[in-house]
Parts: C-alpha cells; sequence; structure tokens
C-alpha cells in the first residue's frame, strides 16, 4: 500500500476518533447540565412551598377539634374562600396533584356545609388528608396518632420514639468511626476497629476451646 494512502487512512481514523471523543464528552456535559438543572429546579420548588405551605396549615387550624372557637357554617363558607384563594396561589402552583386534590375535596366540605348548615360526614377525613398531602410535599411523613386522652401513653409513646432516634443516631455515628478510623501497627496491615474486635473475639473462642480441652471428662 501506498504510504499516502496509508497516511491518509491514519489521518481518517484519527479525525473520526477524535469526532466520537468529542460527541461522547458533549453529551455527558448535557447529561450532567440536565442532572443539575433538575436539581436545582427541584431545590427552588421546596423553598417555594416552605413559603407558601404555612399559610394553608394557618387556613386549617381554624378547623381544629380543639379550637376555642366553635365552628360554624359561615366560618366554613370563609374557610372555602379561603382554601380557594390559596389554591390559586403560589401554593396551589407549586403543590403537587394529590395534595391540590386533597385542598379542593376539603374546600368542597367546606362550601357544602356553608350551603347545607350540616357538616358533611367526611368533613375531618378530607382535613387530615390535606395536612398529611401537603406535609408528604415537604418530605414529611405521616400525622400524629398519639391518644391525648390519655396522657401516660402519649409520654410513653414520645419516650419510646425518642429512644429509638437516638438509638438510631448513636448507631449511625459508630459504622461512621468503624469505617473511617483505622489504627497503624508497625509492619502489620492497617487494622479497623471492626477488625480488631473480630479478632479479640476469634482469640477468646480459642483461648476457651484450649481450656475446655484441658478438663477431664469426669469433670465436664
Amino acid at each position: 500500500m501506498a504510504p499516502q494512502i496509508t497516511a491518509a487512512l491514519v489521518s481518517g481514523t484519527v479525525s473520526i476518533a477524535i469526532a466520537l471523543i468529542a460527541l461522547a464528552q458533549g453529551r455527558r456535559e448535557r447529561r450532567k447540565w440536565l442532572v443539575d438543572t433538575k436539581v436545582a429546579w427541584l431545590g427552588e420548588i421546596h423553598k417555594l412551598r416552605l413559603n407558601t405551605y404555612p399559610e394553608a396549615f394557618r387556613i386549617i387550624a381554624r378547623l381544629s377539634t380543639r379550637s376555642r372557637e366553635e365552628f360554624t357554617s359561615a366560618m366554613a363558607a370563609e374557610t372555602a374562600e379561603q382554601l380557594n384563594a390559596w389554591f390559586y396561589s403560589a401554593g396551589g402552583m407549586c403543590a403537587t396533584a394529590s395534595t391540590r386534590g386533597a385542598v379542593l375535596g376539603l374546600r368542597s366540605v367546606c362550601d357544602s356545609w356553608a350551603r347545607s348548615g350540616q357538616r358533611p360526614d367526611d368533613f375531618y377525613d378530607f382535613r387530615n388528608l390535606a395536612m398529611r398531602s401537603l406535609r408528604l410535599d415537604l418530605d414529611l411523613s405521616g400525622l400524629e396518632t398519639y391518644d391525648f386522652n390519655n396522657r401516660s401513653s402519649v409520654l410513653a409513646e414520645l419516650r419510646r420514639e425518642l429512644e429509638e432516634i437516638e438509638k438510631n443516631s448513636r448507631n449511625v455515628r459508630f459504622r461512621k468511626s468503624n469505617a473511617t478510623t483505622a489504627v497503624s501497627v508497625p509492619g502489620q496491615q492497617v487494622l479497623t476497629h471492626s477488625d480488631q474486635f473480630a479478632q479479640q473475639g476469634d482469640t477468646a473462642f480459642r483461648r476457651a476451646s484450649r481450656q475446655r480441652n484441658r478438663i477431664s471428662p469426669d469433670e465436664r
């Protein structure tokens, strides 16, 4: 093959390889840009919810069964209007579909109470769904299930939950310490705390086995 043809083939191959590498690099950069943009956008949505959802909770607070003020049909009509205003504000704009549906359901039962003068049977069901959906949008799960008519059980449940949280926190810190802390022994392999505990356990087991073997069958 002529040197000119060989040089042309090599040059063409190199050019194609460079083009493919550049294309792959461009795709990686575009994918990274999309991921970064999505993460930033989700962060802004979360900030907007933190700024607007407290207003929804303030509206729902009037529906508390422990409110000093008796909730009337006139107040139900006012609450429906306030929920409607919130729904068409920035709060409703950034809410998920399930949360928007829960707020609409609560607005509907408030309006029904205002028109009929009778509280709908599912009124508090919609209230709880709305509160739960709002919390889920903020990555906060569930509602409290304590029976406040039995305060001793509430205190016991709270203590149990706090102890469980503290226990999990200590376990996380201990695992991190074992994973990151190592003991350097001159001329030997670097051992972590977990390795040391395992070796100590093996040593103790072997020592106990040797002691057991020295005991005569009559003494066992």
